[in-house]
């Protein structure tokens, strides 16, 4: 699953955000939204076929791309030099409330965000994903 960004203009949110984005088709388009000035699609696809401005990396607090699925297979395609980013600009780790951002290497986006999400807590959970998701966009 992706979310990526079609704008207009730059988008000072995002870290060497260009002028003319570059699009791409889904395979299945699951649902979208509009919010101003930014469009916002949700895919199915695999996240190495993606063209996006950002991708978002659900990972731990000590930054190690290749333990859980979806860092090893973000790390594999990207190759190692993302670790080695994450390991010089963030040789601590990150919290829970932090996002480290590293280049995208051979992935085709600009940037990954990788960040760390609390325990599943099912009272507070979707104040977590709207957190998150509010921290990013």
């Amino acid at each position: 699953i992706c979310l990526f960004s079609e704008t207009s203009s730059p988008n000072p949110f995002l870290p060497g955000s260009q002028q003319q984005p570059t699009s791409m088709t889904p395979r299945t388009n699951v649902a979208s939204g509009e919010p101003p000035g930014i469009k916002i699609k949700l895919m199915i696809d695999s996240i190495s076929n993606a063209s996006v401005d950002v991708i978002v990396n659900s990972t731990n607090e000590h930054l190690l791309l290749d333990s859980g699925s979806i860092s090893r297979f973000l790390l594999n395609a990207a190759g190692s030099e993302m670790q080695v980013e994450c390991n010089q600009k963030y040789p601590q780790g990150i919290s829970s409330s932090e996002i480290a951002i590293t280049k995208g290497y051979n992935l085709n986006c600009k940037n990954v965000f990788h960040l760390v999400l609390p325990s599943w807590d099912e009272n507070s959970s979707h104040l977590v994903s709207i957190n998150h998701m509010t921290l990013i966009y």
